[in-house]
């Protein structure tokens, strides 16, 4: 459940999207040349988009937050939270003005606050805005150390590691020399810059990030180097940025703390033992670890373990994985290639994120009686929704998905665990998948999963599960997914919804309607022959007040499934 504290962050950062893209929608009405003339944003031109601006603006919020824990500054939760929102806000008016745009940024905070008055008594409105309007002063001393760690978690999100990505844009990736080429401007442009940057922190602990950031990019560039040489940069950028034997702790299926499903993530420099793997999956004590080392056959491979076994397969551990990757920067957006005990499967980094997999074909097998579903649920017959049958059904994990009538009937639902347990060996599956097709917020299902064979009570958010119930859905439910489609009509456009209709009625997503339709079309006309698509979400993980939403793609072909894509985003358990 979020607490009054996240409450506020989370209200920030939808404020800090919604004005964003209210921003660059009046600077385009307006015909303004929005940052042209500034040297700084034709010098680095990626910082002129509003996906780097949120970006930056979560990175802040971590670097500031980061200064804050390790130096000892006796602060308050409290203090804590206001670093965190003057971090979040304090780019928020950048778009709408070319000069001095922390006075923009700081009136705009200012009437987020008079919206939300019912914060004032938890932060300190003034306080906050101060941060914000004073975080480009670089050259002048606070006696305010949450202001000097604003302004110091600025300064080292505006270098390191991610230079690294942004100084490949300058370089030309078809040509032969593109490392060389990167190697030398990393060396001349960046290092200089960060030595510069280092001047200008003002805590010890901001120092000493920078310290580790330049002592990273000199790693960097020496291994580069070498590995120019063997002609193996893959394996380089693996080897040195994995934090070999860290385990990562990621929320999947949610971008807030207290929602999605917990998974952790292992990089591992060589292959672990089975037992080693187990012990820490029983340590970490999440439904499922993954453990992510290199493929002879694909980008990486990935194990998933429970506490008590291996799995072939976890979408919600795969979003994990991918988010650690994608995060530390080994990978960017783009097709990579997982090996896993379900084969050699796709993941897809989309434009901010969002992580989908590659699931296998859908299998359908037994036609399962209701009435010892009904028993190990502790359910009366009249719960089920009788249209749609209960099945064992897989895209790589078999469960058992029973249809009931409503969120009241779902909620109902108090299992015998030993029960359900005996009934997943005699049908080897992983469990139950439970849901209907009425919901909160215009998905296509409302779920709950439970898996006590594998010790997983109730699981928050199951990927792979809810792919195979997008399968089950287009065979059972076909008229329910009219909503959630999206048809080729000719070659110039495309009718029908997706989740573009489905998220429309979240005031975040709304304001980005447009954009999601682009980016569903762009899909659609890049797939070959495609009759249609199926955009689809699903809830689950709400009678555990762990929310999760559940992204699918089940792309059709002359009637048939072509593909089956599942994801979500993640966010780092703090």
């Amino acid at each position: 459940m979020i607490n009054k504290y996240e409450d506020i962050i989370y209200r920030a950062r939808l404020f800090l999207k919604r004005e964003l893209n209210k921003s660059v929608i009046v600077a385009q009405e307006s015909g303004i040349g929005v940052l042209e003339n500034n040297v700084w944003e034709v010098t680095y031109p990626w910082r002129k988009s509003k996906e780097f601006t949120y970006i930056h603006c979560m990175n802040v919020e971590r670097n500031s937050v980061e200064i804050a824990k390790e130096g000892e500054f006796n602060l308050s939760e409290k203090d804590i939270i206001e670093i965190r929102v003057a971090a979040i806000l304090h780019d928020i008016g950048k778009f709408y003005v070319e000069e001095n745009h922390a006075d923009k940024s700081a009136e705009l905070a200012k009437n987020w606050f008079q919206e939300n008055k019912d914060i004032s008594d938890l932060i300190d409105s003034q306080r906050v805005i101060k941060m914000i309007g004073n975080h480009s002063k670089k050259d002048e001393i606070s006696d305010d150390v949450c202001e000097s760690i604003l302004k110091d978690g600025d300064v080292l999100d505006e270098t390191g590691a991610t230079s690294i990505f942004m100084t490949s844009k300058w370089v030309n990736e078809n040509s032969p020399f593109f490392f060389y080429d990167l190697s030398r401007k990393l060396t001349s442009r960046e290092l200089k810059f960060l030595d510069k940057a280092l001047n200008r922190l003002i805590t010890p602990e901001g120092k000493r990030l920078m310290k580790k950031k330049i002592e990273f990019m000199n790693k960097y560039i020496k291994e580069l180097k070498y590995e120019i040489k063997d002609e193996n940069t893959k394996e380089a950028l693996f080897i040195l940025k994995s934090n070999s034997g860290k385990i990562y702790r990621i929320a999947s299926f949610t971008d807030k703390i207290g929602g999605g499903n917990p998974a952790g993530v292992v990089i591992c420099h060589s292959e672990m033992l089975e037992a080693e793997m187990l012990s820490v999956a029983k340590e970490v004590g999440y439904s499922e670890t993954a453990f992510i080392s290199k493929s002879q056959v694909a980008d990486f491979k990935v194990r998933f373990f429970t506490p008590a076994d291996e799995v072939d397969l976890c979408g919600h551990a795969t979003v994990a994985a991918f988010h650690v990757l994608y995060e530390n920067h080994i990978i960017d957006e783009g097709v990579y290639t997982q090996e896993t005990k379900a084969g050699v499967l796709e993941v897809h980094i989309e434009k901010g994120g969002r992580i989908f997999m590659d699931q296998a074909s859908p299998k359908f097998y037994e036609l399962i009686d209701s009435q010892e579903i009904c028993d190990s649920l502790n359910i009366p017959s009249d719960f089920l929704n009788e249209k749609m049958p209960i099945q064992v059904v897989s895209t790589g994990i078999r469960d058992i998905f029973v249809p009931v009538k409503s969120i009241e009937c779902l909620n109902g639902i108090k299992p015998d665990f030993d029960k359900v347990s005996e009934i997943s060996k005699k049908y080897n599956v992983t469990g139950y998948h439970v849901f209907t097709l009425e919901t909160l917020d215009g998905a296509a299902a409302h779920c709950r999963n439970f898996a006590p064979l594998y010790d997983i009570p109730e699981e928050a958010a199951t990927g792979t599960s809810n792919g195979a119930l997008s399968c089950y859905l287009y065979k059972y439910a076909n008229e329910h997914l009219s909503k959630f489609e999206v048809k080729r009509i000719d070659k110039c456009g495309y009718e029908g919804q997706s989740e573009v209709q489905s998220e429309v009625q979240s005031e975040v997503q709304s304001e980005v309607q447009s954009e999601v339709q682009s980016e569903v079309q762009s899909e659609v006309q890049s797939e070959e022959g495609l009759d249609k698509q199926y955009n689809m979400k699903f809830e689950q993980g709400y009678s555990m007040d762990s929310p999760s939403e559940i992204y699918s793609k089940l792309i059709i072909n002359d009637g048939k499934i072509e593909r089956v894509k599942v994801g979500g985003v993640a966010v780092v358990i703090e």
